[in-house]
């Protein structure tokens, strides 16, 4: 996945350069209350969480069982599975894209007279308790399987790790409301404001077909920032059966909250989209699709007491490679999450 490209890298923000990009419609989605109470927050700003998440990298399949048919004879079971991936995306791009998101965030917050908290403000706080440190600035996989995820250079945070040190995964209500424990850091901090950033920028979307007596599996690429979307993977751990998947919902959304009374913030700004911002003219956006049937015996063989059936079952595996512009790519990933991230801050910062 590593194309170190000097060029490439310099042309990630040069947008006048590189022609015939747009985005679809930029349809926001606002949740607020209490925005009277940021003002207690003394102009402070603690940023938990700032993380871009690039997909590149999707697995789906599809199972269907055999067995009798109506009238006689057997079908073989069938199984289909997709594997498409990204090609042309290099690492650095990503970081730039990502270091360039977080350095316009955090201006156009100070240009309206916020102090930005470091992690070392937060160091010994109860509510990351346990919880580890790192550092941003390179592109790990994410708990959600073909994603990576990229936080800023340089930016220190905390996260939640399992009983074998490792990140752990946040829940479904977690990945569609924010992280609840933001309000507790924010309390911790003299109600400081505690913004989080997670955005995610998908390629594919899958779906099942409908194939008569048979597996179908298929996915149309299609480059966006996305709203609320369950990303649907091949299950490849764990307890499973066959065609298992897993399925993970992600949504791309910017959370400020500050103080704590009772359950929930003082104050909530929850911004997120409507629909996704569409990134044109990246990856083709053809069909791709993997089907399989099983073999079908209705004559069977006989002999003088009974007769057998027997069908094959079929398993057809298909792995495709999208080949994109690298630069392109980034550019049009940094436009759709500037579009919704200054904008929505923007709006936060005008609702109190």
């Amino acid at each position: 996945m590593k194309r170190i490209i000097v060029l490439f890298i310099i042309a990630v923000f040069a947008t006048n350069t590189i022609h015939a990009q747009s985005l679809g419609d930029y349809k926001p989605w606002i949740t607020k209350y209490g925005t009277k109470n940021f003002k207690d927050a003394n102009q402070k700003v603690y940023i938990s969480e700032f993380n871009i998440h690039y997909q590149i990298f999707n697995e789906v399949i599809d199972f269907k069982q055999g067995g009798k048919m109506f009238h006689t004879g057997v079908k073989g079971d069938a199984t289909a599975e997709l594997a498409v991936g990204l090609g042309g995306v290099s690492e650095e791009a990503l970081i730039a894209t990502t270091d360039k998101l977080y350095q316009e965030f955090t201006e156009l917050l100070q240009s309206n007279g916020f102090t930005i908290l470091s992690s070392a403000d937060a160091a010994n706080i109860e509510a990351y308790a346990g919880w580890a440190k790192s550092t941003g600035g390179e592109v790990r996989k994410s708990t959600i399987p073909g994603i990576v995820t990229v936080s800023p250079t340089g930016y220190d945070y905390y996260y939640k790790v399992n009983n074998k040190g490792e990140e752990k995964k946040k829940s479904k209500f977690a990945a569609s409301m924010g992280n609840m424990n933001d309000k507790n850091v924010s309390k911790e901090l003299n109600d400081a404001i505690v913004a989080n950033v997670n955005l995610y920028v998908i390629f594919a979307d899958y779906g099942s077909g409908f194939a008569p007596g048979g597996a179908k599996v298929k996915i149309k690429p299609d480059l966006r920032l996305t709203d609320i979307y369950t990303v649907a993977n091949k299950k490849t751990k764990g307890f499973r059966f066959k065609g298992s998947q897993t399925t993970d919902n992600v949504n791309s959304k910017i959370t400020f909250f500050s103080g704590k009374m009772g359950m929930n913030a003082k104050a909530n700004f929850i911004g997120a989209l409507k629909k996704p911002i569409e990134i044109d003219g990246v990856v083709s956006e053809d069909k791709l699709v993997t089907s399989a049937f099983g073999d079908v015996d209705m004559v069977g063989t006989s002999n003088a007491y009974y007769k057998i059936y027997s069908a094959e079952s079929k398993n057809v595996s298909d792995l495709k490679t999208l080949e994109v512009d690298g630069a392109k790519y980034a550019n049009g990933s940094y436009m759709a999450c500037k579009k919704m991230l200054l904008d929505q801050t923007n709006t936060f910062l005008s609702s109190f």
